[in-house]
C-alpha cells in the first residue's frame, strides 16, 4: 500500500483520518499540525517511520465508529476469539449489526472521499479478505488486488501484529497462547469467504501476485498489476516509487523463522494454501 499511495491519483487513510474517524474532516490547521505532532515515531508493530500523510489500514476507523472489528478483541482479549470471528467473518451477528457496520463504512469511505477529492480511493485491509462481497456491494466499480505468501511468513507476521497489538492496546489480560490458535482457525475460514466472494466480480476487477516475487521486482510486478485491473498508465507514478524504494532501501523486513510444532501446525491446517499456490 506504501508504493501504491505514491501514485498521485490515490488517496489512503492518513493516520488522523484512522485514529479521528468522527473528526477528521473538521479539524483545522492548528489542531491538525498539534495532533501530528504527537504521532509515534513507526508503526509500532514494525519500524516502518510513520509521518502525517503515511497511509493506513481503516480497521482501527471502524472500530472506532462500531462494534464489528478485531480491534474490540485486542482491547478486550477475554473475548478475543468471538471479536474476530465476529469481526471479521460476521459469524453469529445479529443482522442489524451487520447492517450497521455497512452504513458506518459507507460512511467513512464518503468522508474520505470528500477528503479526498477526484482521487481515487486506496484501502488496504488484511480483514477485507473475508469482505470482498460486502465492499463490492458498497462500491460496485470498486477492483482488489490480493496479494499472497508463503504461508509459514503468513502465520509468523500475523502472529507478530497480533501479540504486539495485544501488548500495547489491551486493557484486560491475556493469554498469548491463545494467539496461535486463533491464527491458524481464522485464515482458512478467511480464504473460504474470498472464494465465496471472488466469484461476483466481473473479469478485471481482480488481480493476485505473489509477494515474494513483489518484493524480488516491484515496479515490474505493479506496472502488470495497472494493466490488469486498467488503473491508468503506470509511467507517471514510476518516478515517486523510484524515491520512494530509494528512501527504504535499508529497511530489513522481519525474520519469521518458526519453531517446529507451529511449522507442522501451519503445514497441516493450511496445507490448501500450500497446494494453490505451489509455496
Amino acid at each position: 500500500m506504501n508504493l501504491l499511495a505514491q501514485d498521485e491519483r490515490f488517496a489512503a487513510p492518513d493516520p488522523l483520518a484512522v485514529g479521528l474517524p468522527w473528526g477528521f474532516l473538521g479539524l483545522t490547521s492548528f489542531w491538525r499540525s498539534r495532533l501530528e505532532a504527537w504521532l509515534p515515531p513507526d508503526r509500532i508493530i514494525d519500524p516502518m517511520p510513520i509521518d502525517p500523510t503515511a497511509p493506513q489500514e481503516d480497521e482501527l476507523a471502524l472500530a472506532l465508529m462500531q462494534p464489528l472489528s478485531y480491534y474490540h478483541g485486542i482491547f478486550f482479549p477475554r473475548h478475543l476469539y468471538r471479536a474476530f470471528r465476529q469481526g471479521v467473518l460476521f459469524e453469529g451477528c445479529r443482522p442489524e449489526a451487520v447492517a450497521l457496520w455497512r452504513r458506518r463504512m459507507d460512511h467513512y469511505l464518503t468522508k474520505l472521499q470528500l477528503y479526498s477529492g477526484s482521487r481515487r480511493l486506496l484501502i488496504k485491509n488484511p480483514a477485507h479478505t473475508a469482505r470482498v462481497g460486502e465492499l463490492l456491494a458498497l462500491r460496485p466499480d470498486a477492483v482488489f488486488l490480493h496479494i499472497h505468501r508463503d504461508p509459514y511468513e503468513v502465520f509468523s507476521s500475523t502472529r507478530r501484529m497480533l501479540l504486539t497489538l495485544l501488548r500495547e492496546f489491551s486493557l484486560q489480560s491475556y493469554d498469548p497462547r491463545a494467539v496461535d490458535a486463533l491464527v491458524l482457525d481464522l485464515y482458512p475460514a478467511m480464504m473460504a469467504r474470498f472464494d465465496r466472494d471472488r466469484a461476483l466480480l466481473p473479469p478485471g476487477r481482480l488481480a493476485e501476485i505473489r509477494y515474494d516475487r513483489f518484493i524480488a521486482d516491484p515496479l515490474a510486478t505493479l506496472r502488470r498489476t495497472y494493466d490488469g485491473l486498467g488503473l491508468g498508465p503506470f509511467d507517471p507514478a514510476q518516478p515517486r516509487m523510484e524515491r520512494y524504494l530509494a528512501g527504504v532501501r535499508d529497511y530489513r523486513r522481519a525474520c519469521h523463522d518458526l519453531e517446529d510444532q507451529a511449522r507442522r501446525a501451519v503445514r497441516r491446517q493450511w496445507a490448501f494454501a500450500f497446494e494453490r499456490w505451489d509455496y
